[in-house]
């Protein structure tokens, strides 16, 4: 009798920083996930491109609240090759002045929709 297939996970303030999304993969875990919560795994551009590249196609929600992520890192992003087909919330992240044009950009050059509510900030695949 083997483990139960573990779809929803949150991994909270994890010291493995931009490792995460690595040590997911090698385990098998990320591929078979529905939802992720990252929140403060402190992330950065690189922990948060290897997850946004690295998503499976199960994946239809991923939080990235707390993940050090400037308005560089957000531009940044619009050069990803692809963009998951999960909603990537972007929660409570300590943005610049200009984040929301930044994230704005995002959105259109990966074709998403934009949603704000609040301080959660959503990207997702147009239907």
């Amino acid at each position: 009798m083997g483990a139960p297939r573990l779809t929803h996970l949150a991994v909270v303030r994890s010291p493995m920083g931009p490792a995460l999304p690595k040590r997911l993969e090698t385990t098998g875990r990320l591929a078979q996930l529905e939802t992720l919560d990252a929140s403060g795994c402190l992330l950065g551009l690189e922990g948060t491109t290897a997850l946004l590249l690295g998503a499976p196609p199960s994946l239809t929600k991923l939080v990235l609240r707390f993940n050090q992520l400037t308005e560089r890192h957000l531009t940044a992003l619009r050069q990803l090759p692809r963009w998951p087909r999960a909603e990537v919330r972007f929660e409570e992240v300590t943005f610049g002045p200009e984040a929301h044009q930044a994230l704005a950009e995002v959105a259109r050059a990966h074709r998403l929709q934009l949603e704000v509510s609040g301080c959660v900030v959503s990207l997702r695949s147009s239907p």
